[in-house]
């Protein structure tokens, strides 16, 4: 059971991860749009 937790534990945060990965690119992207207009 204790192997299944950290599983998940390890799974929930390298989504968080990608999800903030994400985020940034977009607001990179954002950011780029928006000076060159």
């Amino acid at each position: 059971v204790a192997v299944v937790v950290v599983l998940v534990q390890v799974e929930v945060e390298f989504v968080l991860v990608v999800l903030v990965v994400v985020l940034v690119q977009i607001e990179v992207v954002v950011v780029i749009l928006v000076d060159h207009e």
